[in-house]
C-alpha cells in the first residue's frame, strides 16, 4: 500500500511538472515579427465656380477624395483695393436661396447628401446666382470667396453633415 502511494505522488509530480513545463514553452514560443500596414484616408475637395457678368452662377464642390465625403460651405464677403488689397470687411451679406440639397445652418452651407469618390454636388446656387455689390464709394469692389470642406462619409455614425461635422468637432 505503501508502494502505490509512493508511484500515485510520484505520478503527480511528475504530471504536474509537465504541464507546467508545457505551459511555460507554450507561453515562451516566440513568432515572427507581424507588421501593421495602415494607409490613411485622403481627404480633399476642389471647387468649382463660374461669374458672369458680376454674379456668381454656379458653385459646385468636387470629392477629389479617396473615400466618400460629406461637404460644407463657408462664404466669405470682402472689399478689394485697385491693388488688390483687402480695403475692409463686407458691408454686404451674399442674397440667394441655397438650392439642390443645401442648407444653410449657421455660418456654413452644408449639401446633405454623401459625395461618391470623384463626385460633384449640384450647384450650391440656384437660377439666380449671388450678384455681387457694385464698387463702393471709394472704388473698392466686392469678392466673394468660397471656403470648401470635407469630411469622410463613413465611420461618423452621422445621417447628415451638418452632424458629421458637429461629431468631427466633439
Amino acid at each position: 500500500m505503501k508502494q502505490k502511494k509512493l508511484i500515485l505522488a510520484a505520478l503527480i509530480v511528475v504530471l504536474l511538472a509537465a504541464s507546467v513545463g508545457g505551459t511555460i514553452a507554450f507561453l515562451s514560443i516566440k513568432t515572427g515579427t507581424v507588421e501593421n500596414t495602415f494607409t490613411p484616408q485622403q481627404v480633399t475637395c476642389d471647387i468649382h465656380e463660374s461669374f458672369t457678368n458680376n454674379t456668381k452662377t454656379s458653385i459646385t464642390v468636387e470629392n477629389t477624395s479617396n473615400i466618400p465625403v460629406y461637404i460644407r460651405v463657408a462664404l466669405i464677403p470682402y472689399w478689394q483695393d485697385a491693388n488688390g488689397n483687402v480695403a475692409g470687411v463686407a458691408s454686404w451679406t451674399p442674397s440667394f436661396t441655397p438650392a439642390n440639397g443645401w442648407v444653410k445652418d449657421g455660418d456654413y452651407y452644408y449639401y446633405n447628401g454623401v459625395v461618391a469618390v470623384g463626385g460633384t454636388t449640384p450647384s450650391l446656387v440656384g437660377s439666380e446666382g449671388i450678384a455681387l455689390p457694385a464698387p463702393d464709394a471709394n472704388g473698392n469692389k466686392a469678392v466673394l470667396v468660397i471656403a470648401a470642406e470635407a469630411i469622410q462619409a463613413q465611420g461618423m455614425g452621422a445621417t447628415t453633415a451638418q452632424a458629421a461635422f458637429a461629431a468631427a468637432a466633439n
